[in-house]
Order: structure tokens, then C-alpha cells, then sequence
């Protein structure tokens, strides 16, 4: 028994030894691990300034014809609308006569006689807008567009002219007469009046509108065109 109680006390202590010397190796084994955490630098805020360009779009208006100007700053009440002369010298002999366009324009005429020209003649072949068709100052469309048909027109009364007063009448129920000796703008020598009446006191022969109208259209048959020049010394009248 004291020899068995021997042996386990030698094996525990054998044991005891192991274990000892085992955890003196683990304990050597051991390695201290420093961990190092780098802390990011402190961002900078980086304030970036945006210049807003506005851009400003001006829009121009539509650039007019040169026919439009014309009628908006007043030619045709200073030029005759069919042949292109001043009017001033027709408005002061009472024969210069205003034309309403489908448009609204309104324009002056340089003789009595012209109303009928233009009666007879499409308006590109009148003798002022087919110079500023052919000068490429306006085309064919753009009269159409800016004149529009004749819509009305008015004559001066030559009786109320010559008393001193201006009264204009609607050219179709008007009265005319031809007095060759004086003489007109264009050489027509052709007046309006009110009442078949007062026209005949200048002269016995009166025409109606249609009538007169007849009279250029038998002109043009005969010449070419509705140019009668019936004023004596017609021939030294300004042309058109």
C-alpha cells in the first residue's frame, strides 16, 4: 500500500510538472499585437461659387417689305397709287381722288382719269407698282397681299370744289364731264360732280361711270392703253 501511495504520489507529481512546463511554454508563446488606427485628417469643405449667366433673348419684329413702309408712311397719299406722281397739284384742282383698298389702305390718285386706268388694269400692271415690281422693290404677291382689290372710290365734287368747299362722292354714282380746256395732271381733263345738273352747266355731254368707263375701254382697243389725253396740249403733260 505505502509503495502504491508512492507511485501516485510520484505520478501527480509527475503531472503537476507537465503542466507546469506546458504553460511556461504557452506563456512564452504569448505576442503582444499592437493595433495602430489611423484616424482620417479632418475634410475640408471646398465651397465652389456657380455664376449664373442669363442669357436675355430680344426679339426683333418681322422686318417689313419695302412696299409695307410705303403704305405705313404715307407714299400713296403723297404719289398717286396707279402712276406715281405728287398728288399735290390733283388735290388743289379738285380732281385727285382717294382709293379704299380691301386691305384698308387708302391712297390719292393724280387725275380723275386714273380711277378708270385702274379699273381696267390688274394692279401689277399699273404703271407705278410695275416700276416697283420690275426694280424688285416689291413682287406681284406682296401688292395682292398689302393692297387687296379696290374696294371703294371716292371723286371730288368739282362743283363743290370750285365754290370752295371739298366734297367727295362715290365715284359710281357720280356725273362726268370732259372740259379739253383745263387741263389735268394727266391730260384725262375729266370732272366728277354730284348731279347730272351742276354737270351740265360745264358742259351738255354728261356720262355716268359706266359710260365714262366705256370711253377708256375703247382707248385701250384703239392705243394699247386707257390713256386718252384728251386736254388740248395734252402732249406736254408729265407721262405715266
Amino acid at each position: 500500500m505505502r509503495l502504491g501511495s508512492v507511485l501516485a504520489a510520484a505520478i501527480v507529481a509527475i503531472i503537476v510538472g507537465v503542466a507546469a512546463y506546458m504553460a511556461g511554454l504557452s506563456g512564452a508563446q504569448t505576442k503582444t499585437v499592437t493595433v495602430e488606427k489611423t484616424i482620417a485628417p479632418q475634410a475640408t469643405t471646398i465651397t465652389v461659387e456657380k455664376t449664373q449667366v442669363v442669357t436675355s433673348t430680344v426679339t426683333q419684329a418681322p422686318r417689313r417689305s419695302a412696299l409695307e413702309e410705303m403704305l405705313l408712311n404715307g407714299t400713296f397719299a403723297r404719289r398717286c397709287v396707279l402712276c406715281g406722281m405728287d398728288t399735290a397739284e390733283a388735290v388743289h384742282m379738285g380732281v385727285s381722288a382717294v382709293v379704299e383698298f380691301s386691305t384698308g389702305v387708302h391712297a390719292r390718285t393724280d387725275d380723275i382719269g386714273c380711277i378708270f386706268r385702274m379699273a381696267i388694269l390688274p394692279a401689277e400692271k399699273w404703271p407705278f407698282i410695275k416700276k416697283l415690281i420690275g426694280s424688285n422693290v416689291t413682287t406681284a404677291e406682296e401688292v395682292r397681299k398689302y393692297l387687296g382689290d379696290v374696294k371703294e372710290v371716292l371723286v371730288p365734287d368739282y362743283g363743290a370744289h370750285m365754290r370752295g368747299t371739298e366734297s367727295y362722292i362715290d365715284a359710281k354714282k357720280a356725273f362726268y364731264v370732259i372740259l379739253q380746256d383745263r387741263k389735268t395732271p394727266m391730260g384725262d381733263c375729266v370732272f366728277a360732280f354730284s348731279s347730272r345738273e351742276e354737270a351740265a352747266k360745264y358742259n351738255s355731254t354728261v356720262y355716268t361711270y359706266d359710260q365714262m368707263l366705256q370711253l377708256y375701254k375703247e382707248v385701250m382697243q384703239k392705243t394699247g392703253m386707257p390713256r386718252p389725253m384728251w386736254c388740248r396740249g395734252a402732249g406736254h403733260m408729265h407721262g405715266g
